[in-house]
């Protein structure tokens, strides 16, 4: 099979088949882990999601995310395993994949082993509410019993017996075995806490017996943990003794796999550092040097040899062997030569594709909005722009017409210069929008531009879903119209009402704080791009008064991980920000955003652009 696997990959690489190729890293991947080379498996998912990255294949993202985090996890790679399945979860919600419930349970089984019951059990819960609605009695079990064990860590014990009972019910009438062995150890372990011993004594007896039938070491290790607690307690202390030491020495067995699993996640850190760019020279020259030793080696052996049966000879053999190291010196001296000057060539290349990103940014930075100009139209504003790459798919776009003043906050598909690219497409499109069609009204610049937008990227030979999310405003006098593709505006003010209030109820969110109001303006769901209904935008109304804070804003923020538990900034914490921000100078204001962005974010990596646009009427 892996055979098979590595020859449709050789095959699909040649032939740039980009669908066939992403099923063979995932079919590779898995027969890979079934035949124990975990790391060939990691490298395969590995290159599998950058190659559904680079296609916009969110299905693929997803599928490879979800075996990552169950590869990361079984090295004990925590973070990596979180950040995959939340990153796999983010994804199937946002574009309604659906087969929510593994990750679902994945970061249940996460927050359980690092103690965080609370957080566990909203996971299992969703979890287990989607399993309700199917027939999937296995994994409805497990679930169950999962849940169960959550509340029996909260202190729940009555709830917890209710849920680990159903699923004992559940497993008894399936038959499966590996669930119904966890689930009596659940309810063995909850009776012991009830000071029952004689109960979770038969119980954990029960889940033992499977366990052993199965050979599942880790059940047999939980069973006798509890078996050791429960004689002790009813004063058997000849099989408690028993149990202990056969549960002391399962730990230590379990102890050794977690040696091994230590040792497997060096060569995986180690293997990465050798595969990336900066590492190429010594890449090149470790394997160079290896395949010198090893016909060394191989040569060595064959001299012996020969001189053990054909000591006549001895003379003549050890002439050809020194004559023989003589050339391999040679060979490895031109080998070396010939690294160093590939490792020049290579750099030689890495510092024109530099020199080529950065007079892009360059570029990109002539056609974004100039400070003077930005200052003469909107008059106290600040503008916060962090690209995650030394380009970004993130702009900000201003421009004045008849009187009006529009602004706007773009967020592309992709960052770095795939972004950068879409960007340059969609602020062209928007500049022709208004200057060559004379268009005001945001709701008709955003159709329009949405029209140009996907008449420039059907003219490629392959269909892209590029596109891009914005927050449009025009503002003329105290008048604001908005329109939007997933994007919102933000207007703080001090203590009024909100009369002449133009928009449906349904797309206007407001919150207060203290004596602030926050009016949100919800743009349309769906993005300005290739999508498969294509709905016209839709412009809202509202009227402006002076000392007004507007706020337009891409997701970059909101969605960056970090923190002490590597979650995300999220969007509400976002709009407490503004409300504690949004009374200060626009200078302190984006002094602000900026320190809270570096400290959320830490030494975690900047996963996407930042562009947060401020200004005051």
């Amino acid at each position: 099979g892996r055979v098979w696997a590595t020859e449709a990959i050789q095959l699909q690489e040649e032939a740039r088949d980009t669908s066939g190729l992403l099923g063979s890293y995932r079919i590779g991947g898995i027969l890979a882990h079934i035949q124990g080379d975990q790391l060939e498996g990691m490298r395969l998912w590995e290159r599998g999601y950058v190659l559904s990255v680079a296609y916009s294949s969110v299905v693929e993202q997803a599928n490879f995310l979800q075996n990552l985090a169950i590869a990361y996890r079984g090295l004990d790679m925590q973070p990596e395993a979180l950040a995959s399945n939340l990153e796999a979860l983010r994804l199937r919600e946002d574009n309604q994949l659906g087969r929510i419930g593994p990750v679902l349970n994945n970061l249940g089984a996460y927050y359980s082993n690092k103690g965080d019951f609370e957080t566990a059990l909203q996971y299992h819960e969703r979890n287990l509410a989607i399993l309700k609605e199917t027939e999937d009695t296995r994994r409805l079990a497990m679930s169950l019993a999962n849940v169960g064990n959550c509340y029996f860590k909260l202190g729940q014990e009555e709830t917890a017996l209710q849920h680990v009972e159903e699923a004992i019910e559940l497993v008894k009438a399936t038959r499966w075995l590996r669930e119904w062995s966890h689930s009596l150890y659940v309810y063995s372990q909850i009776r012991l806490a009830q000071q029952r011993p004689a109960e979770a004594l038969q119980q954990a007896q029960a889940s033992l017996d499977i366990a052993q039938q199965l050979e599942y070491t880790q059940g047999i290790y939980l069973a006798k943990e509890i078996l050791y607690e429960a004689h002790k307690a009813m004063g058997h202390l000849q099989e408690a003794l028993q149990y202990h030491e056969e549960y002391v020495t399962l730990k230590d067995s379990l102890a050794s796999r977690e040696t091994e699993k230590l040792a497997l996640r060096q060569r995986y850190e180690e293997q990465a550092r050798l595969d990336s760019l900066g590492n190429v020279k010594e890449r090149q020259l470790q394997d160079s040097r290896l395949e010198a030793s090893i016909r060394q080696r191989k040569q060595q052996t064959l001299f012996w040899g020969i001189g053990l049966f054909l000591s006549v000879v001895a003379g003549s053999i050890i002439f050809n062997r020194l004559r023989l190291t003589r050339m391999q010196r040679n060979i490895i001296r031109q080998q070396k030569d010939e690294v160093e000057l590939a490792y020049k060539e290579l750099d030689r290349k890495n510092q024109e594709i530099l020199s080529s990103i950065n007079y892009a940014k360059r570029i990109q930075g002539a056609i974004l909005p100039k400070e003077n100009r930005l200052h003469g139209l909107l008059g106290d504003y600040f503008i916060y722009y962090q690209p995650k790459d030394i380009v970004a798919g993130d702009f900000f776009w201003l421009q004045q017409q008849g009187g009006k003043t529009m602004i706007a906050v773009a967020d592309c598909t992709g960052h770095g210069v795939p972004g950068a690219m879409v960007s340059v497409v969609c602020h062209n499109c928007l500049n022709r929008a208004v200057r060559e069609f004379g268009l005001t009204d945001p709701a008709a610049i955003l159709n329009k531009t949405r029209e140009m937008v996907l008449a420039e990227l059907t003219e490629a030979k392959e269909d892209l879903a590029d596109g891009m999310d914005i927050a449009l405003c025009v503002i003329e006098g105290s008048t604001l119209q908005f329109a939007g593709a997933y994007n919102s505006v933000c207007v703080l003010r001090e203590g009024k009402e909100w009369p002449g209030l133009v928009a449906p109820e349904s797309d206007i969110r407001f919150r207060e704080h203290q004596d602030t109001q926050m009016l949100e303006i919800k743009g349309n769901r769906f993005p300005l791009g290739k999508f498969p209904t294509q709905k016209p935008f839709e412009t809202r109304t509202v009227h402006l008064h002076p000392g007004d804070m507007l706020y337009l804003f891409t997701d970059g923020f909101s969605d960056q991980f970090g923190g002490q538990k590597n979650r995300k900034y999220n969007s509400a914490r976002f709009r407490e920000l503004l409300f504690s921000l949004h009374t200060l100078p626009p200078t302190l204001q984006l002094n602000g955003l900026k320190k809270e962005f570096m400290d959320w974010k830490g030494d975690f990596m900047q996963i996407d652009d930042v562009c947060v646009l401020g200004f005051k009427v």
